[in-house]
C-alpha cells in the first residue's frame, strides 16, 4: 500500500488548537494512531488527505467566533 499524507486540526489536552499536523501513513486510521501517540488525549477537529479539497468544516462555536472577530 502506498503512503499518503494526512492533515489534522487538533485540540490538544491543554485546550490549544493546533492547525495543521501533517502525518505520513498508509491509511487515515494509521495516521490517527500516530497522531494520538504524539498528542495523547487530544481531540481531532478535522482531517483531510493532502491533495483533496476539504469538504467538512466541523467548526465549533469558539472557532466561528474567532473567524468573525478576525
Amino acid at each position: 500500500m502506498q503512503m499518503a499524507k494526512f492533515g489534522f486540526r487538533v485540540r490538544a489536552q491543554n485546550g490549544a488548537i493546533i492547525e495543521r499536523v501533517m502525518i505520513q501513513a498508509q491509511s487515515e486510521e494509521a495516521g490517527r494512531t500516530k497522531l494520538f501517540r504524539l498528542y495523547p488525549r487530544s481531540e481531532i477537529l478535522s482531517c483531510w488527505r493532502e491533495g483533496e479539497a476539504a469538504t467538512q468544516t466541523n467548526l465549533s462555536f469558539e472557532d466561528l467566533a474567532d473567524l468573525l472577530n478576525n
